[in-house]
C-alpha cells in the first residue's frame, strides 16, 4: 500500500511538472505569435559581431583610450599644477615675511650699535677734551688763564704744525670775558661747532 501511495503521488507530481512546461512553452510560442512572425533570439550574434569589429580595431576603441588618456593627462596636469603653485607661492611668502623679519632685527640693531657707538664717541670725545684741559691747566685749579692757555697753543702747535691757522684764539674759549676758561666753557666751544 505504501509503494502505491508513494508510486501515485510521484505520478501526480509528474504529470503537473509536465503539464507546467507544455503551458510555459505554449506561451512563450504565443508570444512569438502575437507580433505576427517569429522571431530568433540574436542576443549571440550581436555579441560574436561586436567582438569580430573590435577585433579588427574598428568601434574607436584606441581613438576613446587614447582621448580620455590625454584627458586625464591634461586635468591631472592642471590639478597637479595648481597645488604646486599654491604650495611654492606659500613657501615664497613665508621666506619673504622670514627675510622682511630678519631685516627689521638687522635694521633695529644696527641702529642700536651706532646709537651706543656714537654714545661712546661722545663720551670718549669729552674725556679727550677733559684730558687736554687738563694739561693746559698747569696750576689744577679747573681754570685755565690766558698764560697758561698760549702756553699749551704753542707746545701743541710744535708738535702739530700743520694746524698753524686753525687754532681757535682764546676769546673763542670766554664767552664770559673774565680772562679764565672752565671746564664747561671748553666744552660748551666744542658742543657749538658739533665736534661732541
Amino acid at each position: 500500500m505504501k509503494i502505491q501511495a508513494l508510486t501515485f503521488h510521484s505520478v501526480i507530481v509528474l504529470l503537473f511538472v509536465a503539464t507546467g512546461s507544455v503551458v510555459s512553452a505554449q506561451d512563450y510560442h504565443d508570444q512569438q505569435d502575437y507580433y505576427g512572425h517569429e522571431e530568433q533570439d540574436n542576443l549571440y550574434q550581436d555579441y560574436a559581431q561586436h567582438q569580430q569589429v573590435k577585433a579588427q580595431g574598428g568601434g574607436g576603441g584606441m581613438v576613446k583610450s587614447l582621448a580620455f588618456g590625454a584627458a586625464g593627462w591634461f586635468i591631472g596636469g592642471k590639478i597637479h599644477s595648481k597645488r604646486a603653485v599654491k604650495k611654492a607661492n606659500k613657501k615664497a611668502t613665508e621666506d619673504l615675511q622670514g627675510l622682511y623679519t630678519r631685516y627689521v632685527k638687522d635694521v633695529t640693531m644696527l641702529q642700536t650699535q651706532n646709537a651706543e657707538l656714537e654714545a661712546y664717541i661722545k663720551q670718549s670725545s669729552k674725556q679727550q677734551l677733559v684730558e687736554e684741559f687738563l694739561q693746559a691747566d698747569v696750576d689744577n685749579n679747573r681754570q685755565v688763564s690766558r698764560a697758561e692757555y698760549e702756553r699749551h697753543k704753542n707746545q701743541y702747535l710744535s708738535k702739530h704744525p700743520e694746524f698753524v691757522g686753525q687754532f681757535p684764539r682764546f676769546e673763542d674759549f670766554d664767552p664770559d670775558g673774565n680772562g679764565m676758561i672752565t671746564i664747561a666753557e671748553h666744552e660748551n666751544y666744542y658742543e657749538q661747532r658739533g665736534m661732541i
